[in-house]
């Protein structure tokens, strides 16, 4: 089945698939595959450039304390089974 609008290959990103035309060779699927990447990489150098390159430090989280063990399974005089 062809792609839209002519296209020689589409990217979806949510599912991670690559589609390519059915009239593309072994060396046509390559390139496809090169201006993919280049173009993915454009978009990941873009991206960055939003990132701050200094974040605000955040202070360290408080540990949040959970109760022993023991209180937790009640008395450990009571009889086991094992099967």
């Amino acid at each position: 089945m062809p792609l839209p609008h002519n296209r020689e290959w589409l990217y979806y990103p949510d599912i991670n698939l690559l589609a390519l035309s059915p009239h593309l060779d072994e060396a046509g699927r390559q390139r496809c595959a090169e201006e993919l990447a280049f173009e993915w990489r454009k978009d990941m150098r873009k991206r960055l450039t939003s990132v701050p390159t200094c974040p605000q430090s955040q202070p360290p989280t408080q540990p949040i304390q959970a109760p022993a063990l023991a209180s937790v399974t009640g008395p450990t005089d009571l009889p086991v089974s094992v099967v």
